[in-house]
């Protein structure tokens, strides 16, 4: 690996020794602690809304010369990073001398509510264009690893206006992305602008000194004689999505692609406990309670047992024991850092590996990526589909696509998985549709079959995929596919989700929320929720669904017996303690519904 760092740090200090992206994000925040610290002693600061943004705030800035009274919110109670949560009609009563508002999303609409604030208010969005800085999502997301930093100095070299700003942005933007690892970005730029005949010459040396890098790193990965098993999860992209991923399409034809490969559960976490626990999140859930580690999960155990290194690449805060994780990772890193992790542990191992690269910021919600030119912050649990939105989204899943095609160049030969966990979350979107629980899983490689795998694939079979291509003589795949697969969702509980979700029943929305069962075959699709509603579904030739009265009573009771009717009693659970109010909400409204199936004559 030594070899890899030295020519990495050639390629950097080609441009300069200093760290630009670090730089940055520390002029960032010197701006605003310079405001606070301008702030007289003992003065009173209120903060307005209790978001991820404030809490960054809180956490970034000394306030110690301050006196934080609280922060104001217009629902949450309770404390947030150790201040009390006051309501925020009771701003004027409190005697602030400042308030120092936080959020991005309702800008707008608290900028009007403060106008009548007799004190002085601090909007850091404002103060940070002042300084010349402006951000275009909340800046929270500018930091140190996040693909708002890299956008930021993207966007600088898209506007610049002269020739002579051009290429000093240029530049700039060539140091980011070395920074960041972002050789796909630096490849993109180099054919944009003319290649090795274009007319800036630090991009051609920089694109150059990058191909000797990613050589050296491929070359090094060809000679390990381990049988190492490279899985991408791409996070919150369906099957549909690789219309919009046109490198990774392409690859459908290279291997083992499972065209009707389906996610047990419309959630990252349940997927995880499904893909390492072999769990169901309603049958197994006392089991998906506990921390993934080598006692409850049959993966790590075989794995293991063939000697495996073991390296779940993500937020290492996620339910995984420690040790199967990195500490340097935070949520929402861009993809090409946390690739950049993994090349680093592989190339100093000497033992077969088994990684998983999992990359959130660029497929979920709010969908930021470092080349996109247009775009705006969308918070996931209000997403409706859009122009704009899909607009976005396409930008984004490109960008992502053209990253990944590029890690499969590189470990070129090298067994690796492409897969997504569950489909884009849409308020309007039930949770058991096809657009959430058809995904998509891509196996590539010198020793994998070309073929177009139409049974269907399930993730709780995700370890005898794993076993199968290890050990291909003793594992068949024809073992592991199914002609129907099952998938559950269990009950919100977060107070936050539970609230929005029952605004949204009475809208009319889906009762996203409420725990579901479903089963699906080639020619029906049946679905239950805890409410004891159900829906049915013929499934046409060309894939479509035609919702269809089910009057057959014994076709009812074979496709419950299949997918089970047991549902977790929310009355038992702390964690649930939020999900009643689901169900007394539906109740209220449709009280013909009856009681819900976990509530038995018994209790």
């Amino acid at each position: 690996m030594d070899e890899i760092l030295a020519l990495y740090q050639e390629l950097h200090d080609s441009l300069g020794t200093n760290e630009i992206c670090a730089e940055f994000c520390s002029e960032m925040l010197g701006i605003i602690q310079s405001e606070v610290d301008a702030i007289p002693s003992g003065a009173r600061i209120g903060i307005r809304c209790a978001d991820p943004c404030a809490k960054y705030l809180l956490e970034a800035i000394d306030f110690s010369r301050t006196k934080v009274v609280g922060v104001f919110d217009l629902q949450r109670t309770g404390s947030f990073c150790g201040y009390p949560i006051l309501p925020a009609e009771t701003l004027s009563d409190a005697a602030c001398d400042y308030v120092i508002f936080a959020t991005y999303l309702f800008r707008d609409d608290i900028l009007q509510e403060l106008s009548a604030f007799k004190g002085k208010v601090i909007d850091p969005y404002v103060l940070l264009e002042n300084h010349g800085i402006k951000l275009r999502g909340p800046f929270n997301f500018y930091q140190l690893g996040l693909p708002l930093v890299l956008n930021y100095f993207y966007l600088n070299y898209w506007e610049a206006q002269d020739a002579k700003q051009k290429e000093v942005m240029l530049q700039n933007l060539l140091q980011a992305a070395i920074e960041y690892k972002d050789f796909s970005l630096i490849e993109k730029l180099y054919r944009e602008c003319g290649e090795s005949s274009g007319e800036y010459p630090v991009l051609v040396e920089v694109w150059r000194k990058t191909q000797i890098l990613l050589k050296t790193i491929q070359d090094k990965i060809k000679a390990r004689k381990q049988k190492d098993i490279l899985a991408f999860w791409t996070d919150a992209v369906n099957y549909f999505d690789l219309e919009d991923m046109p490198g990774l399409r392409s690859k459908t034809d290279e291997g083992t692609f499972f065209a009707n490969a389906y996610t047990t559960a419309p959630w990252t976490h349940s997927v995880l406990k499904t893909i390492f626990q072999k769990s169901f999140p309603i049958d197994g859930f006392a089991q998906t309670e506990e921390m993934i580690r080598r006692e409850n999960s049959p993966l790590i155990q075989y794995l293991e047992s063939k000697d495996y290194e073991i390296l779940w690449l993500s937020s290492p805060t996620w339910a995984m024991d420690p040790k199967y994780g990195t500490s340097e990772i935070k949520d929402y890193m861009s993809n090409t850092l946390i690739w950049w992790y993994g090349v680093q542990s592989l190339l100093k191992s000497s033992r077969p590996c088994f990684y998983i690269f999992h990359f959130i910021a660029e497929g979920h919600e709010p969908m930021f990526s470092p080349d996109l030119v247009k775009f705006q912050y969308y918070r996931p649990v209000e997403l409706k589909k859009s122009d704009q939105l899909m607009e976005q989204r396409r930008a984004s899943l490109a960008y992502l696509d053209h990253c990944l095609m590029l890690y499969n160049q590189v470990f070129e030969g090298k067994l690796q998985i492409f897969f997504s966990d569950h489909g884009i979350y849409y308020a309007n979107l039930a949770q058991w549709s096809k657009e959430r629980l058809h995904v998509y899983c891509l196996v590539l490689g010198n020793s994998v079959p070309k073929q177009n795998v139409q049974e269907y694939f399930s993730y709780i079979n995700f370890e005898e995929l794993i076993r199968w291509l290890i050990e291909p003589e003793t594992y068949r795949l024809t073992d592991i596919l199914r002609d129907e697969v099952y998938s559950q969702g269990v009950d919100y509980y977060s107070e936050t989700l539970v609230d929005r979700a029952i605004a949204l029943y009475k809208k009319g929305y889906p009762r996203n929320g409420i725990a579901f069962r479903c089963v699906r075959d080639k020619k029906q699709l049946y679905v239950i929720n805890a409410l004891g509603e159900e829906q049915y579904f013929r499934i046409n030739e060309d894939g479509t669904e035609t919702r269809t009265p089910l009057e057959d009573d014994s076709l009812r009771a074979e496709l419950q017996s299949k997918c089970g009717t047991y549902f977790i009693d929310v009355r038992k659970y702390e964690k649930f303690k939020h999900s009643r109010k689901l169900y007394e909400s539906v109740l209220r409204d449709h009280p013909e519904l009856g009681k819900p199936l976990w509530l038995t004559d018994e209790t």
